[in-house]
């Protein structure tokens, strides 16, 4: 994957209001975190799945970074003894943030979840108020990563942002505490090399 301190390209301003859509607790903080904390814009994290202590933390690093939580507690792969992915989302849950032009959900990338959040995403909203996160960590597996750089040469979608943000970032880790098996095998010293990319689909640019 292309790599670079940071990137700018025509198609993302952090000036207007953003809709962040994540499908877990930490997926904005993994994939996001840097870019959602550093801008002041008005701001909403909105949270598929989950319950109880997982959306109480959503609920904290929301209110640490200055942005509007909200969560749709469906339950999840984990939650309450699910034992199976829930890919089933009404994309009608989105109905009163039909005038956001800025958009903001996973590429859906290897988890069923992540692709479940997208395809409801695309359902709703209108393409061109689309923005595309890479998925965290799981973006940087290379099977993973040898598929979105074919997606960038094929020109279907467009790097519209990228910036590798400072390990300080990761200073947010506390915050997760359910996730604790997850960070002590992914601490800040691995996922400081992770970057933060965005991607348009060609059309919309």
């Amino acid at each position: 994957m292309i790599l670079g301190k940071q990137i700018r390209c025509k198609g993302i301003h952090f000036k207007d209001p953003c809709l962040f859509i994540e499908p877990h607790s930490d997926d904005i903080f993994l994939s996001l975190g840097y870019i959602v904390s550093k801008y002041k814009f008005h701001k909403k994290i909105i949270t598929i799945y989950g319950s109880g202590k997982r959306i109480n933390e959503a609920k904290k690093y929301a209110y640490k970074i200055g942005a509007e939580h909200e969560s749709y507690g469906i339950n999840g792969k984990g939650d309450n003894g699910n034992t199976i992915y829930n890919t089933h989302i009404n994309s009608n849950l989105f109905i009163k943030y039909a005038k956001e032009s800025k958009v903001f959900c996973p590429f859906g990338l290897q988890h069923p979840e992540h692709i479940a959040v997208r395809i409801a995403v695309e359902q709703y909203f209108l393409q061109e108020n689309i923005n595309y996160y890479l998925d965290m960590p799981y973006a940087m597996k290379i099977k993973n990563s040898e598929y979105i750089n074919k997606q960038l040469e094929t020109q279907k979608y467009l790097l519209s942002y990228m910036i590798k943000p400072p390990a300080t970032k990761y200073n947010h880790i506390p915050i997760f505490r359910t996730q604790s098996m997850f960070f002590y095998y992914n601490n800040k010293d691995i996922l400081k090399f992770n970057p933060e990319i965005i991607l348009r689909k060609v059309d919309n640019v």
